[in-house]
């Protein structure tokens, strides 16, 4: 009984398929819009496609009220700004000190350490601008010295 079942679903829903792409076929290719209504939205086939708009008649060149006031073209100097006074963004001006704080930083440990090396004073403590200088296992590890929050 329920194979018998089953088969009929099947079969409805083979025939619903069969249907609806039979439909598909079928286009709106033959419609057409006639009435008043649809010639004057424009959209029916009896319109007037040839008929061209009535447009008013455009109006001549503007020319200025006085024609020797004008200078000859390109005998004038166009202004040049000397720097772009654009404002300053409190966002890129931080990042720009940090990044610049952080060269600092790296370059006075770099010739601080390689002058106390130089020196024979491998274990002294050296302060730079960010912090210590001296390396650590810790700081390699998290990129962040112990007093570093």
């Amino acid at each position: 009984m329920k194979s018998s079942g089953r088969q009929r679903r099947t079969a409805l829903a083979a025939s619903a398929l069969l249907a609806v792409s039979a439909l598909a076929g079928c286009g709106f290719d033959g419609v057409e819009l006639n009435g008043s209504v649809f010639d004057y939205l424009g959209v029916s086939g009896q319109a007037d496609r040839g008929k061209e708009p009535k447009l008013e008649p455009r109006p001549g060149v503007v020319l200025p009220p006085q024609l020797d006031r004008l200078p000859e073209p390109g005998s004038t100097d166009v202004a040049t700004p000397q720097g772009e006074a654009w404002p300053v963004d409190p966002e890129q001006s931080k990042v720009a000190a940090a990044e610049q704080l952080d060269r600092q930083h790296e370059t006075f440990c770099r010739d601080a350490l390689w002058r106390a090396r130089a020196q024979g004073q491998g274990d002294v403590q050296i302060k730079g601008p960010k912090g210590m200088c001296n390396p650590s296992i810790l700081r390699n590890l998290t990129g962040k010295d112990i007093t570093t929050r």
